[in-house]
C-alpha cells in the first residue's frame, strides 16, 4: 500500500523526482540505462558548446583552431541567421530532427568528477528564490553489504555552474531541504547518530548528536524549525520532535510506526501543530492517533486495530484484516469526518489496497485479488461506493503480493501504472497486462495501455498518429487493432525505459516512450500529446532522454543507448528543431532532466567521461534561444480540454489555461515568474450533475423513484425534490440543460 509523498525532504531514490525536487541514481557504465547517476568536484567550462569536437580542440574563438563548422557560422553569420530564420517560415510542415540547425548562441557550463567512478549513488537537490540559486549534492560509496562507507558534500551557488567540496567528517547517507525556507538543510550521518545542518545554504555548518538513529527526518511543512524524526529501521519506534531546527530533539511518541504531518502548505487541511501516527498495540495491530498540539496535552484515538494507515489529499485510509482472510478499506471523505467502510462490487476476497488518486469527490483506488489479479474501482461522487472501472492493471508492492512471485524487479516501494496526466482533471493512462497460467509472473511482453477522458468510466485504446516510422507489417492508422502502448514504471525497472511524463507546469502536455502495435514492445519511439492524449505524434524515431523546460516551452532530447554530445531542443514542439554540441567529444548519457516544476530554461545532462568512467554534469541553458523575447499578452491564447475535446464539464465546471503561441515567427521565452493562468467556469447543469435525495434511489433508466415503492417515479413526494445537486458540483442552475421542477407538490392519497 502506497503513503502520500512527503515534501521538502530529499533521500536516495531510483528514479524518482518529488515535490521537494530530489533525484537520485546510481552509477552504472555498462550496458543501457540502470536508473541512477553521479557526481564530484572538479569543474570544466565551455563557453560555447556547439563545436565539432573531433576537428576542434580548443573552445577558443580567437585561437587559431578553426573548423569548417565555426566558419560556417562565424564568417557568413548572415547566412546562418537567414537559416535559422527560414526554419520558422511555413512551420506547420514538420521538419525531421536530423535536420536541426545549430545554435551557436546556446552556452554549456560542464564539471567533471575525477575519481568518481568508485561512487555508487548520488544524490540532488535544486533550490532556488529571487535572492538564492542552491544545488546540493551527496555522493556516497556502498560495500557489498550495501552499506555506505565514504560520501561527499557538495554546494553550488550559482546553480550548478560550479561547485565547492564540503570539508565533512561525517558519513552523511540522507539530506534533506526545506520547501519554503531554500537556505535550510540537513545532512544526516545515520550510522552516527549525528545530524549536519545548514542555514545559509552550505556556507556554514553546526553538526549535532541525535538521541536516535535519524534514518527518517522530515520538515514541517511551513515552520522550517520544526523536525521530526525517528529510526526507520525499527518496527516500533520512538519518535522524535525539535523546534529549533535539531539542536534539541523530545521524545514525543513511543510504539511508533509512521508519522505525519496534517498541515500543508496548499491546503489548510488540519492546523500547523496536527502530527498523525500509527501506534502500536501489544497485539501487534495498530491505532491511528491525531494530536493537534504535537502530542503535548491533545491525543485522539481515530481508528483502531488497523494493519496500514497513509493519507492522500484530504482523505484518511486504513487497512483492517478480516478474521476470514483477506482485507477491508476504511477512509474518511475529509480530515474531520469519521471513519467508514467502503464498499466494492466484488465478493471476491481482497488481498491489497493502492489508492491512485483522490480528487474531485472522487476516490481511484486498485484492488489486489491475489498475484495477477489487480483492479481499478473509482468511487461514485461524495460516497465510498466503489464501482470496477478497469481489469488486469500493472501492480507491485515488494512487501505483499509480487514481492517474489509477480516480476522479477527490485523496486523498494509500491506503484501501480496508472499515470494521471497532471494539470487536468479526470484523464489517466493505464497498462494492462497478462500473468502467465503456470508460473503467475506477469508476462512482461504482453502489456496494452488504455486511456480514460471521464476518469474510468470508459478506457479507450491509444489512438496512433497517422505517420509513424517503426509500425509493424499490416499495422497501421486505420488498423482499429493497432493502437500506442506506452512504457510506465514496470518497465523503466524491466528494460530501463524512460517512463510516462506529464506536469501541471505543462497542462496537456505528454511524452512518453512507446510503440505502434497491438502491445507493449522494446522497438520504442518517443510520441507527443499537446492536448492530453487525444492525439499524438511521433515527435521522434528511436531511443531518447528526454525532458521539458520553460513551462513547456522547450522540448529537450538527448540519444539513449549510445555515446553522444548533441541535446536537440524544439520551441515549437517538434516543427522545427535546434541542436548543440555539449561537450568536446561524445559521452556516455544516463540522464536529462531539468529543475522539478519546469520553470527555467535549463537542462542538466548526467553522463560519464570515456577515458577514467568519471560522472560529469552538464548545465545547458538555452534562454538565448528565444533572443531575449519574453512573451506578452499577446502571444497566448485561452485552451481548454473540454472544448478540445469535445468533453462533458467535471463536476460543472471547466478549466481553460493560457497557452503560448507556437507558430511565431520567433518563439517567446514564458520565464521563470510565468504564472500560468488557469479560469474555472461554471457550466450549464446536466443530469449527471445531481443524484438521487435522501429516501428516493436511482434505476438503470437515470429515473429516481422512492426507496419503497418502485412503481412510482413522480418527482417529488410529500414536498421533497427526487433530485439534489452533487455535493462540491459548481453548475450553473439557471442555465441547466433539463427541468428542475422547483415548484412545491402535495402528494394525496387516492381517496
Amino acid at each position: 500500500m502506497e503513503s502520500s509523498g512527503v515534501k521538502g525532504r530529499c533521500a536516495v531514490f531510483i528514479l524518482a523526482i518529488f515535490a521537494s525536487r530530489c533525484v537520485s541514481m546510481k552509477s552504472s557504465f555498462d550496458g543501457e540505462f540502470n536508473p541512477a547517476y553521479f557526481y564530484e568536484d572538479q569543474q570544466f567550462l565551455i563557453d560555447r558548446g556547439p563545436l565539432l569536437w573531433d576537428q576542434v580542440k580548443t573552445a577558443s574563438r580567437d585561437g587559431p583552431q578553426y573548423s569548417k563548422y565555426w566558419n560556417g557560422a562565424f564568417e557568413n553569420p548572415g547566412k546562418y541567421k537567414q537559416e535559422r530564420s527560414n526554419s520558422y517560415k511555413n512551420t506547420r510542415r514538420r521538419r525531421g530532427i536530423e535536420s536541426a540547425a545549430w545554435d551557436p548562441l546556446i552556452q554549456t557550463r560542464s564539471v567533471v568528477l575525477d575519481g568518481s567512478s568508485r561512487m555508487s549513488k548520488l544524490a540532488i537537490s535544486w533550490s532556488r528564490n529571487n535572492i538564492n540559486s542552491t544545488v546540493a549534492v551527496l555522493t556516497m560509496l556502498y560495500d557489498d553489504k550495501n552499506i555506505a562507507t565514504e560520501s561527499n558534500v557538495y554546494f553550488s551557488w550559482d546553480y550548478g555552474s560550479t561547485f565547492q567540496k564540503m570539508s565533512f567528517d561525517n558519513n552523511i547517507t540522507k539530506f534533506y531541504y526545506h520547501k519554503s525556507d531554500r537556505g535550510k538543510y540537513i545532512f544526516a550521518d545515520v550510522r552516527g547518530r549525528k545530524i549536519v545542518t545548514t542555514s545559509d545554504s552550505g556556507r556554514s555548518f553546526q553538526t549535532v548528536k541525535c538521541p536516535f538513529k535519524p534514518s527518517y527526518l522530515e520538515f514541517h511543512p511551513v515552520n522550517s524549525s520544526c523536525i521530526i524524526g525517528y529510526d526507520a529501521a525499527k518496527r516500533s519506534k520512538r519518535l522524535y520532535l525539535t523546534r529549533d531546527f535539531g539542536r534539541t530533539w523530545v521524545k514525543i511518541q513511543s510504539r511508533v510506526k509512521n508519522a505525519y504531518w496534517g498541515y500543508s502548505e496548499e491546503h489548510d487541511y488540519d492546523n500547523m501543530y496536527t502530527l498523525y501516527t500509527e501506534k502500536m498495540k501489544r497485539s501487534g495491530k495498530f491505532n491511528v492517533i491525531k494530536s493537534d498540539d504535537f502530542f503535548t496535552n491533545d491525543e485522539t484515538i481515530l481508528i483502531s486495530n488497523v494493519e496500514q494507515f497513509f493519507i492522500r489529499n484530504n482523505s484518511l485510509f486504513a487497512v483492517r484484516v478480516k478474521f476470514n482472510g483477506g482485507r477491508t478499506l476504511f477512509a474518511t471523505q475529509n480530515r474531520h469526518s469519521a471513519f467508514l467502510e467502503a464498499n466494492f462490487s466484488t465478493r471476491v476476497p481482497i488481498e491489497e489496497f493502492y489508492v491512485v488518486d483522490v480528487a474531485d469527490n472522487q476516490m481511484m483506488v486498485a484492488v489486489s485479488h491475489g498475484i495477477g489479479k489487480t483492479h481499478l474501482y473509482v468511487s461514485k461522487p461524495n460516497t465510498l461506493d466503489f464501482v470496477l472501472s478497469l481489469e488486469n492493471i500493472t501492480y507491485y508492492n515488494p512487501d505483499g503480493i509480487g514481492a517474489t512471485a509477480t516480476v522479477p524487479i527490485t523496486a523498494d516501494k509500491a506503484f501501480v501504472d496508472v499515470h494521471k496526466v497532471q494539470g487536468l482533471r479526470r484523464i489517466y493512462i493505464a497498462s494492462v497486462i497478462s500473468i502467465h497460467p503456470y508460473t503467475q509472473n506477469y508476462r512482461t511482453n504482453n502489456i496494452r495501455t488504455v486511456i480514460t477522458f471521464d476518469k474510468g468510466l470508459t478506457w479507450k485504446v491509444v489512438t496512433p498518429p497517422s505517420v509513424n516510422s517503426n509500425a509493424p507489417d499490416g499495422c497501421s492508422y486505420s488498423d482499429l487493432s493497432c493502437s500506442l502502448h506506452f512504457a510506465q514504471k514496470l518497465s523503466q525497472y524491466v528494460s530501463y525505459t524512460y517512463p510516462l511524463k506529464s506536469a501541471g507546469s505543462a497542462p496537456g502536455y505528454i511524452l512518453a516512450t512507446g510503440n505502434l502495435g497491438k502491445k507493449l514492445e522494446f522497438r520504442n519511439n518517443i510520441y507527443f500529446s499537446s492536448n492530453g492524449g487525444k492525439d499524438w505524434k511521433e515527435i521522434v524515431s528511436g531511443k531518447w532522454y528526454y525532458g521539458w523546460a520553460d513551462h513547456g516551452g522547450i522540448l529537450g532530447f538527448v540519444r539513449k543507448s549510445t555515446r553522444t554530445n548533441e541535446l536537440f531542443y524544439t520551441l515549437n514542439e517538434g516543427y522545427s528543431w535546434h541542436r548543440v554540441y555539449f561537450h568536446d567529444e561524445p559521452i556516455t548519457v544516463y540522464g536529462l532532466h531539468t529543475e522539478p516544476g519546469e520553470t527555467t530554461p535549463i537542462f542538466t545532462i548526467f553522463g560519464v567521461t570515456n577515458s577514467e568512467r568519471n560522472w560529469i554534469l552538464i548545465k545547458v541553458d538555452l534562454e538565448a534561444a528565444f533572443k531575449g523575447r519574453h512573451c506578452e499578452k499577446r502571444d497566448y491564447v485561452s485552451w481548454s480540454l473540454e472544448d478540445e475535446i469535445g468533453l462533458q464539464c467535471l463536476s460543472g465546471s471547466k478549466f481553460s489555461f493560457q497557452r503560448r503561441l507556437i507558430f511565431n515567427s520567433v518563439p517567446c521565452y514564458n520565464g521563470v515568474d510565468f504564472n500560468r493562468t488557469a479560469v474555472e467556469e461554471s457550466c450549464p447543469c446536466t443530469r449527471t450533475d445531481f443524484e438521487c435525495a435522501e429516501g428516493f434511489r436511482e434505476l438503470e433508466s437515470g429515473t429516481c423513484v422512492p426507496e419503497n415503492n418502485e412503481e412510482d417515479p413522480r418527482p417529488r413526494v410529500n414536498g421533497s425534490e427526487r433530485l439534489q445537486k452533487i455535493r462540491g458540483n459548481k453548475c450553473n442552475d439557471e442555465e441547466a440543460e433539463f427541468v428542475i421542477d422547483k415548484t412545491p407538490e402535495t402528494v394525496c392519497d387516492d381517496t
